[in-house]
């Protein structure tokens, strides 16, 4: 409970407090965005009173936003009060502020005024996307760089970790990795989608001086580091690794005729002209 916020005028004499007096909101996708808790007003005095009650909210909804009660002496009522933030808000707390006007029933003499608040605390979440490269096609043998683009969509601030999921069975293959930082930390991209802050390329050096001709998988994940969360997300680069000298080779080869088929293209020339003249 809160510390009661009690005015004494006369016999007038009530309180208005909050069971809970921090409330948190779940705004992630899918979720309510909804946090409760429960307004008690209490009658302290030793005659009937007429409170009023109105709840206001910083940049968030709450329901009810007034409350109207007529109290007997030593009476209470209990009301639950709802903050609700819309789904995707910033992480950031809401103060919540409360004015109470409470008077005597029959008169409504001797007017008295109570504040209270509570704090709605949105509630930060991690949600993170992951784009590689086009699949490309490399030259065994060959150094090339990838780079993959991170981005934070959660509501708050985020360090997050890149990770080459299979590196093992690519270094197996015969590749070698020259890796950057792989901790970044990222502000959320519903603030500013264009901010550069809100994203990040991982740009990586591949040597493939030992790897056979082949499709390869890359795969690569950016995970939260956010307590409480586990969120991670994960993409695949798709390589070939080609062997280009062969490759040339056979294009030299096939710009002149097979020995075999010289005679046969003499012949076919030769009817060619007799048909002609």
């Amino acid at each position: 409970w809160n510390i009661e916020n009690i005015i004494d005028n006369a016999t007038l004499k009530y309180s208005v407090n909050f069971v809970e007096d921090v409330v948190n909101l779940d705004v992630s996708p899918g979720a309510s965005g909804i946090g409760c808790t429960e307004m008690v007003i209490s009658n302290l005095g030793t005659i009937t009173i007429d409170v009023d009650v109105e709840v206001s909210g910083d940049n968030i909804t709450i329901s009810p936003g007034a409350v109207s009660v007529t109290l007997a002496p030593e009476g209470n009522i209990t009301t639950p009060i709802c903050a609700l933030a819309l789904t995707r808000s910033e992480a950031r707390a809401h103060p919540v502020s409360v004015l109470a006007l409470g008077r005597e029933t029959n008169t409504h003499l001797n007017q008295v005024q109570v504040t209270s608040n509570f704090t709605a605390i949105v509630d930060p979440y991690a949600r993170l996307s992951i784009q590689a490269p086009m699949p490309a096609k490399h030259c065994i043998g060959s150094t090339f760089w990838t780079n993959f683009t991170g981005v934070n969509n959660g509501n708050a601030n985020d360090s997050v970790v890149f990770e080459v999921s299979n590196i093992q069975e690519l270094e197996d293959a015969g590749f070698t990795f020259t890796l950057p930082i792989l901790q970044y930390q990222l502000e959320p991209a519903l603030l500013d989608p264009l901010k550069q802050n809100s994203f990040q390329n991982l740009v990586i050096k591949v040597d493939s001086e030992n790897v056979t001709e082949g499709y390869y998988n890359m795969i690569v994940t950016i995970a939260t580091t956010m307590d409480g969360e586990s969120f991670s997300a994960a993409t695949t680069y798709q390589i070939w690794m080609a062997n280009c000298q062969e490759q040339d080779a056979n294009i030299e080869d096939d710009s002149l005729p097979s020995i075999s088929l010289i005679p046969t293209l003499i012949a076919i020339g030769i009817i060619a002209m007799r048909r002609r003249y």
